[in-house]
């Protein structure tokens, strides 16, 4: 059995599905295919989850108007430019039900989802391929000349990638921004996993899609604090844009705890800088001990690395890993990778060791 039978390569963190797949495992269960931050979620998060399920009796706030305030005041933008989520999934199925695209520019590899919910409303994909030979790097230029042939009415992007890791050029970014609203094309700009790299409020563009009529910012909460259970993501962009997709949705979208979970987590400071201290150093580790292994990692400023061996065959190590209970994502269902690609979450060391030891053996294999 490989990714494929039970579609484990469509998504990574499938753990009820790995269990009844593959039941218990050699040691403990390690998920490496999604990128979950292992140091929370934090305590004060916790603490405000558990006091959420004493009020479950009652209805969650039918608007989410106090979270979206904290988020306001955190952004420094207008409450009505900022929309809550049940996870960043639903913001990027509702905005294309509101923009309705009829040609999606986007970037390969990429979060699938971005074409599905397109395709969902008729749109056309058209895709840029990234180079590998320039480690998956978005060509700004070539992302804007792609924008003026007009073929388009809609680029979406994300910054960090997902699968890769990498970060736009900040004047490049800027730049394809201009150009899509010179142009009147609309951006969905994913920034899912940017609070995982330092410089992040220089680097998000919040700001300017507050004040935009084209541009929706999208974020998460569920990698950065650890609530992938919970769902919750939230968007900014005009209060036009946001009053149209509320009304495309039926009240209470977002559960209580989850709320209380999002308001708790703007007051965590010193996690943010903790997290991101740890990042840096744990990546680095992983990095250099997979490329020990005769691995290839592609330069990364978010919680994952996407890893290429030309030798290697994912498709045949994948079940191999899982049945020591070790959980890689498969990246076959990434426009653009093929089987000598796979994708790491970065854990704590003892996390990456067990891994990298099994690897290991698979190295000897192939020789």
């Amino acid at each position: 059995m490989d990714g494929t039978d039970r579609g484990f390569m469509n998504h990574g963190g499938q753990v009820r599905a790995y269990r009844e797949a593959f039941g218990p495992a050699e040691g403990e269960w390690i998920d490496f295919s999604a990128n979950i931050n292992p140091l929370g979620p934090p305590a004060g998060v916790r603490e405000a989850v558990i006091r959420a399920l004493g009020e479950i009796r009652y209805y969650p706030d039918p608007r989410q108007e106090e979270f979206r305030a904290r988020l306001a005041g955190f952004w420094e933008v207008a409450p009505e430019s900022v929309i809550a989520g049940n996870g960043a999934a639903e913001l990027i199925f509702l905005l294309m039900r509101v923009w309705k695209p009829r040609r999606l520019l986007t970037v390969a590899p990429a979060f699938g989802e971005y074409e599905e919910a397109a395709s969902a409303e008729g749109a056309a994909v058209e895709r840029i391929v990234l180079d590998p030979r320039r480690g998956f790097a978005v060509d700004a230029d070539r992302l804007a000349e792609a924008l003026r042939r007009r073929t388009a009415d809609l680029l979406v992007l994300a910054n960090p990638n997902n699968p890769t890791g990498r970060l736009v050029d900040p004047a490049g970014l800027e730049h394809v921004l201009d150009e899509a609203e010179r142009l009147g094309v609309r951006v969905m700009l994913d920034e899912a996993f940017l609070d995982f790299c330092p410089g992040e409020r220089r680097l998000t563009r919040i700001s300017r899609a507050a004040r935009s009529e084209g541009l929706f910012v999208l974020r998460s909460m569920t990698k950065f604090y650890s609530l992938p259970g919970l769902r919750l993501g939230y968007g900014v962009a005009s209060p036009g844009i946001v009053r149209a997709m509320d009304r495309l949705r039926p009240p209470w979208a977002v559960n209580g705890p989850a709320l209380a979970a999002g308001m708790a987590a703007l007051e965590e400071e010193s996690f943010r800088l903790e997290t991101r201290g740890w990042l840096a150093g744990a990546r680095e580790r992983f990095r250099r001990r997979l490329e020990a292994l005769g691995f290839e990692t592609i330069p990364s400023e978010a919680n994952f690395l996407l890893v290429r061996r030309d030798d290697f065959d994912i498709a045949r190590v994948w079940p191999r890993l899982a049945g020591r209970g070790l959980f890689v994502r498969d990246c076959r269902s990434f426009f653009g990778l093929d089987r000598r690609y796979f994708r790491v979450a970065v854990l704590p060391a003892r996390e990456q060791d067990r891994l990298l030891e099994a690897l290991a053996e698979e190295s000897v294999n192939l020789l």
